[in-house]
């Protein structure tokens, strides 16, 4: 699929993220409606906590005829948008990544020496997409040294390919702009009263190493309630027929009824010997609108982040795990009545991320 060549207004805005002001930035209008994943409207922001926490967030919209080309239901294959962020630096690391798109899964990919950090939005659940809606994702970053790293903002086409992976289509990425440390808003905020861990700053602790750099799977041929169960019961099947001694890529989707909290996940992780990689929470604001928060650092309490930019007005409730394990302790939780379906890698090394928002689109009430 080839992109064609976009003709863009550049104008300077404002963008508000709760009650913050963020820098003015750039913000494009896109008028070309075979290029999909460029919204109709986006641009990139910044704000920042005394150069240790750097805020970027993008906000966007999509045209009712960029949105037909994206709800078409078909499955084969099914094709998605996406956002990254790629820091220029291996300076940042990503710590909470917020967003109100529907369907929304985040996938790192590590800084390396020289190398930025990115930080990947798919946006899978499409169908509820709504035209001219602003929409946001943002993430927050740590800035380990003192220097002035830089955050691009990049669009991309992506497929879900049927029993399958999660991939990027190519020659279709666009980059929409550009932002500096030292160009962010300045909020009268002190990093100290964040009340962040102890650690939170320590290089040794920004990454799990025993995540595989495999593929994101994908879950397009689940379109209806029945094949949702059904494949929960696959995974069910698949989880008890695997020896237990079984080291494996796994994510827990809990039950929507239940609520989690960051103590009950201390208390799995640490009886069943988890590792952890990547945690999922869902948050309501008071339009009762769900947000999707994410985080990769266990030993965060990601509500002082949170606040510090108004994103969450109520308590949020932990949806999904990513992480490593034995099979014989997932089996553990898998007992629990808190859990609603654990899924393991497949042959191939496929990474599971979890069914909570495929729970939104055909079990609500679950």
């Amino acid at each position: 699929m080839k992109k064609f060549k976009l003709a863009v207004s550049l104008v300077i805005t404002t963008i508000f993220i709760g009650s913050q002001v963020m820098a003015a930035g750039s913000s494009f209008t896109n008028k070309d409606t075979s290029n999909w994943d460029f919204p109709s409207k986006t641009g990139l922001e910044a704000a920042k906590i005394e150069d240790k926490i750097l805020f970027t967030n993008t906000d966007v919209q999509w045209s009712a005829d960029q949105l037909a080309k994206l709800q078409d239901n078909r499955v084969d294959p099914q094709f998605i948008p996406s956002f990254t962020y790629q820091a220029d630096q291996d300076d940042l690391r990503s710590k909470l990544m917020v967003t109100n798109m529907p369907g929304a899964k985040f996938t790192r990919k590590d800084a390396q020496y020289g190398i930025g950090e990115e930080i990947q939005l798919s946006v899978l659940k499409t169908s509820d997409l709504v035209k001219d809606k602003s929409y946001y994702f943002n993430t927050t970053w740590l800035n380990m040294f003192d220097s002035n790293p830089s955050v691009s903002l990049i669009t991309q086409q992506r497929f879900a390919q049927p029993n399958g992976t999660m991939n990027d289509i190519p020659k279709t990425s666009d980059l929409i702009s550009k932002v500096s440390l030292k160009e962010a808003a300045i909020l009268e905020k002190k990093y100290e009263r964040l009340y962040l861990p102890k650690d939170f700053d320590s290089a040794f602790r920004q990454y799990s190493k025993d995540t595989k750099a495999t593929k994101v799977k994908s879950y397009s041929l689940i379109d209806s309630r029945t094949k949702l169960i059904e494949f929960k019961q696959e995974a069910d099947k698949k989880l008890i027929f695997t020896p237990d001694s079984t080291e494996v890529q796994f994510a827990i989707t809990f039950d929507k009824s239940k609520f989690i909290t960051s103590t009950y996940i201390n208390k799995i992780v640490e009886e069943n010997n988890l590792k952890i990689s990547q945690i999922y929470a869902a948050g309501i604001k008071n339009n009762k609108e769900e947000l999707t928060i994410s985080w990769f650092d266990t030993s965060l309490e990601p509500m002082s982040l949170l606040e510090s930019n108004k994103f969450v007005s109520t308590s949020f409730t932990i949806t999904e795990l990513e992480g490593t394990a034995k099979v014989g302790d997932l089996i553990k939780i898998w007992n629990h009545s808190t859990v609603d379906v654990i899924e393991i890698e497949d042959k191939n090394g496929d990474r599971p991320t979890g069914v909570h928002w495929l729970n939104n689109l055909y079990d609500p009430k679950k």
